[in-house]
């Protein structure tokens, strides 16, 4: 199922779906510059240790919808 956004306001079941998607992108990116297979049973925790990382593109989406919601609200301060 993909997740598609809609006119409609979105629920936090979507945002839930949503983040659930973008962590499984970010553990496939990982896998596939790696080179580890999905046949190897290989658990998320243990390939992250292997790269010495920890998940971080959550932390970079909240950081980008911060920053945006500074542009818009000066924005509006500016002109209104």
């Amino acid at each position: 199922m993909r997740f598609r956004l809609t006119p409609r306001s979105i629920t936090f079941d979507d945002l839930e779906l949503l983040q659930g998607q973008i962590l499984s992108f970010e553990m496939w990116c990982w896998r596939k510059m790696h080179g580890i297979s999905w046949k190897e049973h290989r658990t998320n925790i243990s390939i992250l240790e292997e790269i010495g990382l920890e998940r971080e593109l959550m932390g970079k989406v909240a950081r980008m919808k911060l920053e945006y919601f500074g542009h818009v609200t000066t924005y509006q301060e500016i002109w209104h």
